[in-house]
């Protein structure tokens, strides 16, 4: 959830970094690794675990299969989409998810923060050099607190004059794979994942402890390659952009067959905690988005949590799933929105059922029938069968 619109539709001067870019919502990342294969088509059971490639306030990393379980990513009519939308990218879990299951013909991803979209485009563009370049400056396994505490703050002290330098980048922005590996380096041993600056664009996230009197988190390149190599594989299939903008540029011309997947910073009086991300939302901020994302026509599925904003905006007459999500702060229940009706079949069976026993129910019921048709004779399963395809078609 990183990112608002911008406040107004003004032209803001272009960095070094953005010179030359192309338009932040055509171009796409094409120079697949060398070898990688287009991922097929996916079933109802979907694909492959999503493994986020690090750590990012408000990623979908616990709470994915809630959001991928229910009917909101099946299109209605069945089929893939024509595109899915996301504007608020942030670790990127839940397009990975979408591309791995391949939910649409062509993903077109966007996020305000720079950084974030050069270290994925890398992920994307580059993925063993960018490995290569994070082996070299992360510290070495074993490290000593003091030896993590060095490396830490230099990338801190690096990354502060140069995000003020990508303050105002925008578009397809350029691979740096050393803006890049220290982004990655910095929010795997911060606090909390952060990425924060301040007034003047520094970045200003302190070294994370799991304690006062803990020793500093140590970047382990080990174990964050699972992550990375998912991501990267995601990001590199043909139909996927990712580009640096805002709400309003990533969702211009969605039409139909399109769904837009919007998770944006969640209304402050909703929130157990105070302000998280570098691009955040005020109440008029969320009353904009709200009204932006009713008037799109095409599908649109919001996440958040209940506030008077949201129960008071347009999305009050969609229809929502409610379910729990483990935070920080211990227990809170999400909610999605979605404006297009309930379709009459699930994206992912395996997570049918409304919360865990709910589907535990249906998992024994299941594990239940499937024992007792498999002890029938061949012939009046088959019986069975082609009574249970006849419901099936008058439904």
């Amino acid at each position: 959830m990183p990112s608002p619109p911008a406040p107004a539709r003004t032209k803001a001067p272009r960095s070094r970094a953005a010179r030359g870019a192309a338009s932040p919502t055509s171009q796409a990342l094409s120079a697949t690794p060398a070898g990688a294969q287009a991922l097929p088509a996916r079933s109802l059971e979907g694909g492959a675990e999503p493994v986020p490639a690090h750590r990012w306030q408000g990623s979908k990393a616990r709470v994915w299969r809630q959001i991928l379980g229910h009917e909101a990513l099946q299109r209605p009519g069945g089929g893939r989409w024509r595109r899915w939308i996301e504007p608020f990218y942030g670790c990127g879990v839940m397009a990975q998810a979408a591309i791995s299951r391949g939910l649409a013909d062509e993903y077109r991803l966007a996020d305000l923060c720079a950084p974030l979209v050069i270290a994925h485009r890398a992920l994307a563009l580059a993925p063993a050099a960018l490995l290569a370049r994070l082996a070299l400056l992360a510290p070495k396994p074993g490290a000593s607190p003091a030896e993590a505490e060095r490396a830490y703050h230099a990338a801190a002290g690096w990354m502060k004059h140069h995000c003020r330098q990508l303050r105002a980048a925008r578009g397809a922005l350029p691979v740096d794979l050393t803006v890049a590996a220290r982004f990655l380096l910095l929010l795997g041993s911060n606090f909390n994942g952060l990425w924060r600056v301040n007034g003047d664009g520094e970045y200003n996230v302190p070294i994370g402890r799991r304690s006062a009197s803990a020793p500093p988190l140590v970047y382990s390149l080990a174990a964050a390659r699972p992550g990375l190599l998912a991501q990267s594989a995601a990001l590199a299939q043909p139909g996927v952009s990712l580009v640096c903008a805002d709400m309003l540029t990533t969702v211009e011309g969605a039409g139909a067959g399109d769904v837009v997947y919007a998770d944006p910073p969640y209304v402050m009086d909703s929130r157990r905690g105070g302000k998280l991300y570098r691009h955040e939302y005020g109440d008029a901020d969320h009353v904009r988005l709200l009204d932006v994302l009713a008037g799109l026509p095409c599908a649109v599925m919001v996440s958040g949590y209940s506030s008077t904003i949201y129960d008071s905006s347009p999305l009050a007459s969609w229809r929502t799933i409610d379910f729990n999500a483990m935070t920080r702060g211990g227990i809170a229940i999400e909610r999605l929105w979605m404006n297009y009706p309930e379709p009459a079949e699930l994206h992912d069976l395996r997570y049918l059922g409304s919360n865990f026993r709910e589907r535990e129910r249906i998992k024994r019921k299941k594990a239940r029938w499937q024992a007792k048709l498999a002890k029938l004779d061949p012939l009046e399963r088959a019986a069975i069968m082609e009574c249970l395809r006849e419901l099936e078609a008058v439904e």
